[in-house]
């Protein structure tokens, strides 16, 4: 049987008539969620964490312990990590034993379709299994949305900050979700203090330069160039921000092959962009198309090997010119 994780994150408790449950899929952080649930759920019970390969090596201790009762608590559960296809046919044995007093929670990476353990799970009717698929804007959104929805000043600019400071991961997300709870927890959220508290690296000039740079105006870009401190520590944020752009503006014409209509497209983006940005955006967006973008992608990446593989040159010389480059092909290009 398959449920869904947000099924589960709600009521945990429609876990209870289930003594086998596989979680599998990409989303570490969800499945760390998991884990923590089936923690404070049984809190009272004796808990085995186990790895497949010490199961596989002696598969009689696990069914000993399924079996023997224990001297001091009524539940026993299980976490099996790890797990694979190789472990189906110990779970086969397991659905033949009566055991009342165990559970068992089984945590796997991805699964393809033709997967023997994913299979059995979703088949029979006595097992289920848990997709942890990757995060996208809108379950963030709503995770957000449900762990903070109690503090004053929560907004959706200020749940975008979090979800790209995080960069998409749920486990970054829960940690960021922690320190704001507790420095939040008697007054308004600020966008200021956030940016402190979450280490929010914002730079005015560069953001200028950025700018300057999908604006193809070469003019202020060497000028911004000359007032930038390109130091290096900040060389690799600042080529991550280049990066990052070009990816929405990418997404932005990829959504506009359909819809035909920029600023319609740009209102489509998740998460969205920024009010104060959007006009900048839509700008920068008419000024180049796909095949533009994508050769400076390969630009970016072949920057980027010889800033990490060659101590030698100057990181900061490398990406003043991988910033003049852009800049020249977009200002040609328009």
């Amino acid at each position: 049987m398959i449920t869904k994780s947000y099924i589960i994150e709600k009521s945990f408790d429609e876990l209870n008539k289930f003594k086998l449950i596989l979680f599998y899929g990409e989303n570490e952080g969800l499945k760390k969620n998991f884990r923590d649930l089936i923690r404070i759920n049984y809190k009272n019970a004796e808990i085995f964490n186990l790895f497949q390969d010490e199961i596989i090596k002696d598969e009689e201790k696990l069914f000993n312990n399924l079996h023997n009762s224990s001297l001091f608590y009524s539940k026993k559960i299980f976490l099996i990590q790890e797990a694979s296809d190789k472990i189906c046919e110990i779970m086969l044995k397991i659905l033949d034993q009566n055991f009342s007093d165990a559970k068992i929670f089984i945590f796997s990476n991805n699964l393809d379709k033709k997967s023997k353990l994913r299979s059995l799970f979703e088949k029979e009717k006595a097992l289920v299994v848990v997709p942890c698929y990757a995060d996208n804007f809108q379950t963030l959104n709503y995770y957000i949305k449900n762990k903070l929805g109690n503090l004053n000043g929560l907004t959706p600019e200020i749940i975008n900050l979090i979800i790209e400071n995080s960069s998409g991961k749920r486990e970054i997300v829960d940690n960021e979700i922690k320190k704001i709870t507790t420095f939040f927890e008697n007054k308004k959220i600020s966008s200021e203090e956030l940016n402190q508290l979450l280490n929010i690296k914002y730079d005015n000039v560069f953001e200028d330069l950025r700018d300057a740079i999908f604006n193809g105006n070469l003019t202020k870009l060497n000028k911004l160039i000359s007032e930038t401190q390109f130091l290096n520590e900040d060389n690799f944020y600042y080529l991550n921000q280049i990066y990052l752009r070009i990816n929405k503006l990418i997404e932005v014409h990829e959504i506009d092959k359909k819809v035909k209509n920029l600023e319609k497209s740009v209102e489509m983006l998740k998460p969205k962009i920024f009010w104060k940005d959007k006009n900048q955006f839509i700008q920068q967006a008419r000024k180049v198309n796909l095949s533009l973008l994508k050769n400076i992608i390969i630009e970016i990446s072949d920057t980027e090997i010889l800033m990490k593989k060659n101590s030698y040159i100057r990181s900061d010389l490398l990406l003043k010119k991988l910033i003049i480059s852009i800049g020249a092909r977009i200002s040609s290009h328009a």
